[in-house]
């Protein structure tokens, strides 16, 4: 395989071909196709960063949002919690009227109340992420900086797009340029034949074509001769669009920014790396906490020590009050009883698998970022800056040379439409005199 120069949709590229060896070592291809890779990864290496900093800020809302879902089911568990416990306080002063009798089916509550305070405990871990979570919003820094690079370079890429669709438009006018050249010495050459060798019966038939083709050629030179106007003026004042030579200005503009705005946030971008990842640490770690605390859970099992002893007060409900011989008021004692077996079923609800997952999840998505930008960080600053401050002169100098370029095909334009033009205008009228007269 070989390299060569050539076009695609209008763009001067380098080739790989078996056929054309003679561009083997073309400097001009090695250049801009070391140009094309650098670019390539320039490109890849910003946008790719753009986007775990864009994911970040996504993970870290949504970390935001489930620590607000928590706040709001924390208010509701409070309210739960705060009903369960004046029913809880008011079965235990009952129940303490009946302690031994209870013991007599198997219903102790001497531990109870420790059992509810291992309960306040289980349902207080679900909520510690709410205390340890940093709640603040994401940075923006680092995304901006990095959407300002990536903007100011497609500036420039959309700007010498521009330019190689002109210079593809001058080839096309090029190439039908020289298919009128052809066309018209190949019918006048034919037409002197002719006349030469004076084939009359071919007199008959050529006649009426040629005047018709002569007429065509004689309107073309109209439009042909306009074209040739405002290609002269161009060449002369040098208008190019979006060239106009006013890329130094651009160029001036740049070196203005690469001073100022960029490299000072060059180094507001550092920083705020740093700050990034030590919110990320903090960040990794509570839900490192909240995950283990949670891996621990024993809520259900405090609700199942409720459960289970209530399943055995009701078991008991018809002969409740002959077997603590009436000493409390049953229907009482088993509406407090219903009222902590339906807040418990409500908890049991509420606390559910979906927590831990999404907990979990959330470490993951932290961790790994937090990991990245504690391995990655000085590389990111080093590459980003370097991106920034090379870049976009070498962009400035290649629109250069392709202004220079385009202008050189536009001025090469206008002589080979003088030509036409010309040739037209002399050949066409002794053409038309020699067939007709």
């Amino acid at each position: 395989m070989t390299q060569s120069a050539g076009l695609v949709d209008g763009k001067a590229v380098c080739v790989t071909t078996k056929e054309n060896p003679t561009n083997i070592n073309d400097p001009e291809c090695d250049d801009q196709n070391d140009r094309v890779q650098k670019r390539d990864k320039s490109e890849k290496f910003l946008t790719r960063l753009h986007e775990v900093f864009i994911d970040h800020k996504k993970n870290s809302i949504e970390q935001i949002q489930f620590i607000n879902r928590l706040a709001q089911l924390e208010a509701k568990v409070k309210e739960n919690l705060s009903q369960f416990k004046t029913s809880f306080d008011s079965f235990m002063s009952k129940g303490k009227e009946i302690e031994s009798e209870m013991l007599g089916f198997n219903a102790p509550i001497r531990f109870l109340n420790t059992e509810y305070e291992n309960l306040s405990n289980e349902i207080e871990k679900y909520f510690s992420l709410i205390k340890n979570f940093e709640n603040e919003k994401p940075s923006l820094v680092p995304i901006t900086y990095l959407e300002n690079i990536l903007k100011t370079r497609k500036i420039f890429d959309e700007t010498n797009e521009n330019n190689i669709i002109d210079t593809k438009n001058l080839l096309e006018h090029n190439r039908y340029i020289k298919m009128l050249i052809i066309i018209l010495i190949v019918i006048l050459i034919i037409v002197f034949v002719i006349i030469i060798l004076e084939i009359s019966f071919m007199m008959v038939f050529i006649i009426p074509i040629i005047s018709l083709i002569c007429s065509l050629l004689l309107v073309a030179s109209i439009v042909i001769l306009l074209d040739a106007q405002i290609l002269d003026r161009n060449c002369k004042t040098g208008t190019v669009k979006d060239c106009n030579f006013d890329i130094m200005q651009a160029d001036e503009y740049m070196k203005d920014i690469r001073r100022t705005e960029f490299v000072n946030q060059s180094e507001i971008f550092k920083n705020d790396i740093e700050q990034v990842q030590s919110a990320s640490e903090k960040r990794t770690k509570a839900f490192q906490d909240y995950t283990n605390l949670l891996m621990k859970d024993r809520l259900r099992e405090e609700i199942g020590v409720f459960l289970n002893l209530f399943d055995k007060i009701v078991f008991v409900n018809e002969n409740f009050d002959s077997l603590t011989e009436n000493k409390i008021d049953s229907d009482a004692f088993y509406v407090d009883i219903n009222k902590m077996i339906k807040i418990l079923e409500k908890f049991k609800d509420m606390f559910t698998q979906d927590i831990k997952e999404e907990a979990l999840k959330m470490l993951m998505n932290e961790y790994k970022f937090c990991y990245f930008i504690k391995q990655e960080k000085d590389e990111i600053v080093s590459r980003t800056k370097s991106i920034m401050l090379g870049s976009p002169h070498k962009k400035s100098n290649l629109k250069i040379k392709n202004c220079i370029s385009i202008l050189e095909d536009l001025c090469r334009s206008r002589d080979r439409l003088d030509v036409v033009f010309n040739s037209i205008m002399i050949f066409v009228p002794l053409v038309l005199i020699s067939v007709l007269f």
